[in-house]
């Protein structure tokens, strides 16, 4: 836990950030909590927390008292205030994700000093005392944001850019050490599927120097790998299929979803089942058991219009723009929701925003010209016209 001052509190920047940001938004509330143009992405998930905020109440005990959650709750207020922050800066969210990148190379540099780094379960390494799935997934995200930024230059960041190839070797060793094996299948797809799609790598050139590249850093990756905790992880995911403990909180979540298959029991409720059958309490490690669970069928198919609607987003981005990115990030977003919880991590509503942004501000362009046009037709209309 970061806590410079001994307050007993998690001082950990993104959160300070998000209320400062938060805070920032409410001396301009009309602009920043509109729902005009974004009201189909956001009602699916407003009305999800409210379910959620309404079953914990029900639920609620004295052992797990709080229905709240806090962390959804912002990441609610992140998805409003940041869709209409893009509708007046429409390259905003990828400048962020750029920052949030930029953060990872910070956190790359303090493991290998050794700063804040730790060894967790099977030696496994942390920094911060984080999630070692979660430290891996951000090094996913970040080593695909840099990749994109490297080779589609949205930003103009000229050749300054090219530097960041000599940074990402060190990320992913990073990754690796945390041996998180949903964010190296995740990193695996997300660049197969770039380059695979990326036409400007068909060149006769460029398949060549990729080639020799493959073939030069094949044979150090495989020694790297073949000594690593990952390979020995993956190695039993493949032969034994273990999911480490995954299949048995997934059996009992799965005892517990049939008690109340349409409204699901809250959080609190679930804790307390859980706890039940295991003997401790346990997330479900799967977002789409644990909405099940917490909110029944009704808070799934929520969720389900909401994705869809952000699947639909990622598609028309890259059929209509060419935006790579997004089409990317849907895999470290699906190894979460598959395998891990986004109720509460932040980024992953960033990257959720990111996704819709480009049709939520080209859509208040279109409107706000419109809206420009009917007034220029007004402001010059005939004389003749307005006597008559």
């Amino acid at each position: 836990m970061l806590d410079p001052f001994n307050t007993g509190t998690n001082f950990l920047i993104t959160k300070v950030t998000v209320v400062l940001y938060l805070f920032s938004t409410l001396f301009n509330f009309e602009s920043f909590y509109s729902v005009k143009n974004i009201g189909k992405y956001v009602y699916p998930v407003f009305a999800l927390f409210i379910l959620l905020t309404f079953m914990n109440f029900m639920n609620k005990s004295s052992v797990y008292p709080i229905f709240f959650n806090v962390p959804m709750f912002l990441d609610m207020l992140i998805l409003l205030t940041v869709l209409n922050h893009a509708k007046i800066e429409p390259q905003l969210l990828l400048k962020c994700l750029y920052v949030f990148a930029f953060g990872s190379i910070v956190l790359t540099i303090m493991y290998l000093l050794g700063i804040q780094t730790g060894f967790g379960l099977q030696n496994r390494v942390t920094i911060f005392g984080n999630n070692q799935n979660e430290v891996g997934l951000k090094l996913c995200i970040s080593i695909l944001i840099l990749i994109s930024i490297i080779q589609e230059n949205r930003l103009k960041f000229g050749k300054f850019r090219f530097l960041f190839y000599a940074v990402i070797p060190f990320m992913f060793m990073f990754l690796i050490g945390t041996a998180s094996r949903v964010a190296f299948i995740s990193l695996f797809f997300g660049v197969i599927i770039f380059y695979l799609l990326h036409k400007q790598f068909f060149a006769p050139k460029k398949i060549f120097i990729i080639l020799l590249l493959t073939i030069t850093l094949f044979p150090v990756l495989y020694v790297y790998l073949n000594k690593s905790l990952l390979t020995e992880r993956l190695g039993d995911f493949i032969t034994k299929g273990d999911l480490s403990s995954r299949d048995v909180v997934w059996s009992s979540i799965l005892k517990i979803i049939p008690q109340n298959f349409l409204w699901g029991q809250g959080e609190t409720g679930c804790l307390r089942s859980i706890t039940l059958l295991l003997g401790y309490p346990s997330s479900p490690h799967s977002v789409i058991l644990e909405i099940l669970c917490y909110t029944g069928i009704i808070g799934l198919i929520l969720f389900l219009i909401f994705f869809v609607r952000i699947i639909i987003c990622i598609k028309r981005s890259f059929q209509e723009d060419k935006e790579f990115l997004p089409l990317i990030l849907i895999f470290p977003v699906l190894g979460m929701i598959l395998s891990g919880q986004i109720l509460g991590a932040k980024i992953v509503w960033v990257l959720f925003a990111y996704m819709i942004s480009p049709f939520v501000s080209r859509s208040y362009y279109k409107f706000g010209n419109r809206v420009r046009n009917q007034t220029k037709i007004v402001r010059y209309k005939p004389v003749s016209t307005i006597i008559r």
